[in-house]
C-alpha cells in the first residue's frame, strides 16, 4: 500500500469554499459596519452646524441658510468632514413660537448613498434628531 501525501481535489475544493463562504459574510458585515460609522461623519456635522445656526441666531435674531464659514458658522460648509455626505439647510416659520427656525439635512453621497436605510439625516432647531430612508420616508432612528 502507498502512503498518501497532500489533499486531493474535493478536499481542496470544500477548503476553499469554506473560505470564500466565510470571506462573503466578513465582507458584508464590514461593509455594513463602515455604512454605519460613517453616519457619524454626518451627525457630527450636523451638530456643529445646528450649534453655529444657535450662535448666530444669538447675534443676528434670525437663521442663516448660508452655511459658510463666510457666513459666520465655524467650519461651516456644504459637505460633511469626509465628504460622505452633503448637507443643506431649509429655513422654517413656527407660527405658534413667532419665529423662523431651521432643518439641517446631511444626504448620503458616493459609496455612502448605499445606506438606503438611512440615506439622509437631519436635526432641527428643537435639536430633533430625524432619519429617512432612500423613499424619503421616516425611518427608525438612526442617530444611536
Amino acid at each position: 500500500m502507498h502512503k498518501r501525501n497532500g489533499f486531493t481535489l474535493i478536499e481542496l475544493l470544500v477548503c476553499v469554499a469554506i473560505m470564500a463562504i466565510l470571506t462573503t459574510i466578513g465582507y458584508v458585515n464590514y461593509s455594513e459596519y463602515i455604512r454605519k460609522a460613517r453616519r457619524a461623519d454626518a451627525q457630527s456635522s450636523l451638530i456643529e452646524l445646528a450649534v453655529a445656526q444657535e450662535k448666530y441666531f444669538q447675534q443676528h435674531h434670525s437663521y442663516t441658510q448660508d452655511i459658510s464659514s463666510s457666513a459666520g458658522l465655524a467650519n461651516g460648509s456644504a459637505y460633511s468632514e469626509h465628504d460622505h455626505y452633503k448637507i443643506s439647510v431649509t429655513l422654517v416659520n413656527e407660527q405658534n413660537n413667532g419665529f423662523i427656525g431651521f432643518t439641517l439635512m446631511a444626504t448620503a453621497q458616493g459609496s455612502q448613498a448605499q445606506d438606503l436605510d438611512c440615506f439622509k439625516l437631519a436635526i432641527n432647531h428643537l435639536n430633533q434628531q430625524l432619519s429617512y430612508d432612500g423613499d424619503n420616508q421616516q425611518t427608525k432612528n438612526c442617530w444611536h
